[in-house]
């Protein structure tokens, strides 16, 4: 396979090894196309033509040529729908294939989701959603995001969480990307609540991104936290890309952080709506 951050050529032994790639140092899970015996109780039930195209997708797989194998798998799977190996390869050519918003993941998980239905041995599929899972999180985590970016790479990771909760592999590259992230959304967010006082009204993408940054890891930061509960709370209304389970989890940890059960809110000194002058009057703070 090629390197999911530079495109070198790397390899392992199996499905799901964790591999460096000499170039860029970029950690992968390391993912092959899917034979075509995976699942399937004989290939003398299958017409010479079918075997002939699966073999030629995956050949197309195998040198990356990821549109070609698509097309190919994608009238096998209209002709026969029993064949695992075909909705997992078409999975696998959907995640190379890609999308810069990470639409493509809800397809890959459908078609990975649609071959452990079909397939007499569900067990065999699970290396390759663990290696998908994984080298999807590390696209995200080897840039630098901002604005829409992250938060479309946040709401991927989360995506993650959903498919596989427990994943230590994958929950170090998730806490990672909070730390590298939070602090630029938190001095936004002060930036805001100062310039504007108690009548800040930070965007939207604001307040869903480091709602949802932070509720990957609530743990992270304290101030994070509390500032994603204060801007929430600021909106007055409930925001379409952050999800009720996420707000509870972050309460939880502030609960731990503070040993009140009550929500954060911001402190202005006296004034400081009228003449916003920090140096003489003092900076908003957090108080309970």
């Amino acid at each position: 396979m090629k390197c999911i951050n530079c495109g070198a050529g790397v390899s392992g032994n199996s499905t799901g090894t964790l591999i460096k790639c000499e170039y860029c140092g970029t950690t992968n899970s390391f993912v092959q196309r899917i034979p075509f015996s995976l699942g399937s109780s004989s290939q003398s039930s299958f017409s010479q033509d079918l075997e002939r195209r699966i073999t030629f997708a995956l050949d197309h797989i195998e040198h990356g040529e990821f549109r070609d194998a698509l097309k190919i798998l994608n009238l096998i799977e209209v002709e026969n729908n029993t064949i695992p190996a075909v909705y997992a390869n078409i999975a696998i050519c959907t995640f190379w294939l890609g999308a810069d918003d990470f639409s493509h993941l809800a397809q890959v998980m459908k078609f990975l989701r649609r071959a452990s239905l079909v397939s007499q041995n569900q067990q065999e599929l699970e290396p390759y959603i663990r290696a998908i899972i994984y080298n999807t999180c590390q696209i995200a985590c080897t840039k630098n995001r901002f604005g829409r970016d992250l938060s479309n790479c946040t709401k991927a990771l989360a995506q993650t969480v959903q498919i596989i909760p427990e994943y230590p592999e994958r929950d170090k590259l998730i806490s990672q990307f909070v730390k590298q992230n939070y602090d630029s959304l938190v001095r936004e967010t002060w930036v805001l609540i100062k310039r504007d006082g108690k009548i800040f009204d930070p965007p939207d993408l604001l307040v869903s991104t480091l709602t949802n940054l932070v509720g990957l890891d609530p743990a992270v930061s304290k101030e994070a936290s509390e500032l994603s509960i204060i801007c929430l709370n600021q909106k007055k209304r409930n925001l379409p890309d952050v999800s009720h389970q996420v707000v509870i989890s972050i309460r939880q940890q502030i609960a731990k952080f503070s040993g009140m059960s009550v929500d954060p809110k911001l402190k202005f000194p006296l004034f400081f709506n009228f003449i916003k002058i920090s140096w003489l009057f003092g900076n908003p703070k957090i108080v309970y």
